[in-house]
């Protein structure tokens, strides 16, 4: 009976779900995996043939990892040494120092410009988000508008 329910779900999911991102924190004594931060930036030009740069936050504590992916001026990198954000300290500007990458950037890239990530972690599920069915609603720690995410299982063997 529960493989039959479990079939239903999948089947369900795969009809009716999208994708998401699911994203664990891991802590770490040098701050979060991945990164926690604001308004990253480009700290200085990065010209053609770069294999490293310097990130300027608004805010920023943690690790960026070995594989995560960072996207400037429209070139996508992989980050190849574990980089941690800078001490936290006046007159010091949160972000990242040095962070090497490959491959090499095959254009320029000027200072302030948007920097985004990809995380190596971040895994791609494809989930349902519903309303919680009226037995589990008990108003204390599940509301009537409450949502939760259902994830079909995967078989391990």
């Amino acid at each position: 009976m529960a493989r039959k329910v479990a079939n239903l779900v999948q089947a369900a999911i795969a009809r009716r779900g999208a994708l998401i991102t699911l994203r664990s924190i891991t802590p770490a004594p040098a701050g979060p995996i991945p990164p926690i931060f604001t308004a990253p930036v480009l700290s200085a030009d990065a010209p053609s043939g770069s294999t490293a740069l310097s990130i300027d936050c608004g805010t920023a504590t943690g690790v960026l990892s070995v594989g995560d992916q960072i996207t400037v001026a429209g070139e996508t990198v992989t980050v190849q040494t574990a980089t941690r954000a800078r001490a936290i300290a006046a007159g010091v500007t949160p972000g990242f120092d040095n962070v090497p990458f490959t491959p090499a950037l095959t254009s320029d890239a000027s200072a302030g410009s948007a920097v985004t990530f990809n995380w190596a972690a971040d895994q791609q599920l494809r989930a349902i988000v519903e309303v919680y069915p009226e037995r589990m609603v008990d108003g204390d720690n599940i509301l009537a508008r409450d949502l939760r995410i259902r994830i079909a299982a995967r078989d391990t063997a």
